[in-house]
């Protein structure tokens, strides 16, 4: 078993959890972290770790975890587990919807990101392209789905997913 404090904000953190898992698949993982979102929760279990605390949680909590993980069973918040699991479906209701528009894929990646909340700035980031492209993707998004701004693209979006989900 390992037990790692690490900021899963960044790509090193990542990589150290991928390459532990490569080189000890059958290590069971326990991620002590200062934040925590859907998508790094997904990409945890994913990765095949089998505990996830905040960092804020107290002695005992973790001693419960680590006992809980040791004897072979997983340490993950039922709520959080259940909120990014919706998060996902509902990504992928939006992306079914707005695939139907006739959307190219990259302005399907943007629209979606957008729809969710996300920044300018994190988009770009995600998808390693400039700010600037991510705004000419959004301004060809808003005209094929007749929405005038990111507001109405947020509201579009969750819109389709709740039809769809």
């Amino acid at each position: 078993m390992a037990f790692l404090d690490v900021d899963l904000a960044g790509q090193e953190s990542w990589q150290v959890v991928r390459d532990l898992k490569d080189k000890a698949p059958a290590t069971k993982l326990v991620l002590l972290t200062p934040r925590l979102d859907n998508d790094a929760l997904l990409e945890a279990v994913r990765l095949g770790v089998r505990g996830v605390l905040p960092r804020s949680a107290d002695s005992s909590l973790i001693i419960k975890c680590l006992c809980r993980v040791r004897d072979g069973g997983h340490w993950l918040d039922k709520h959080m587990t259940a909120t990014a699991l919706r998060a996902k479906v509902r990504g992928e209701a939006t992306r079914r919807q707005l695939a139907q528009v006739g959307l190219t894929p990259r302005e399907l990646e943007i629209a979606a990101l957008a729809g969710e909340g996300k920044a300018v700035v994190a988009i770009a980031a995600t998808l390693k392209i400039s700010p600037a492209t991510v705004n000419v993707h959004l301004q060809r998004v808003y005209r094929k789905l007749g929405v005038s701004d990111r507001l109405e693209l947020i509201v579009y979006t969750r819109r389709r997913a709740v039809a769809v989900a």
